[in-house]
C-alpha cells in the first residue's frame, strides 16, 4: 500500500513539475520571434531604419491585458525611436520624436514589459 502511494505522489509532483514548465502563449504563439513571420522579419532587417542599429523587442500588454510588442528601433540614436504592435503586425502608437514616454505608458496602460530580444551587446 505504501508503494503506490508513494507512485501516486511522485506521479503527483511530475505532472505538476511538468505543468509548470509549459511556457505561456503570447498573440496564440508560444515563442513570438520565431513564430510571428513580421516580428522575425523585424528582428532580421530592423524596422524603417537600417538593419545595423541598436533594437530591441519586448512583449508587453496594453489596454488592460492585450498583448503586444513595444519595439525600440534606434536604440542610441538622436531621438529615440519606439513602436507599438499588436498581435497581427499593426502599428498602434508610432513614438518617433516622442519625448514623454511615461505619459504614453500611461496612456496606453503599457504593463509587463518583457525583453524578448535585443542586438545591444
Amino acid at each position: 500500500m505504501k508503494f503506490y502511494t508513494c507512485l501516486t505522489v511522485i506521479g503527483l509532483f511530475l505532472l505538476m513539475c511538468l505543468s509548470s514548465c509549459q511556457k505561456e502563449k503570447v498573440c496564440d504563439v508560444t515563442n513570438p520571434i520565431k513564430d510571428l513571420p513580421w516580428l522575425k522579419e523585424i528582428k532580421k532587417n530592423g524596422y524603417i531604419y537600417p538593419k545595423g542599429m541598436y533594437r530591441s523587442i519586448q512583449q508587453c500588454t496594453y489596454n488592460n491585458g492585450i498583448d503586444g510588442f513595444y519595439i525600440e528601433a534606434c536604440i542610441n540614436c538622436q531621438n529615440n525611436v519606439a513602436f507599438l504592435f499588436d498581435c497581427d503586425g499593426t502599428v498602434l502608437v508610432d513614438l518617433q520624436g516622442v519625448t514623454n514616454w511615461n505619459s504614453f505608458l500611461e496612456e496606453w496602460n503599457i504593463k509587463n514589459l518583457e525583453l524578448i530580444w535585443t542586438n545591444v551587446k
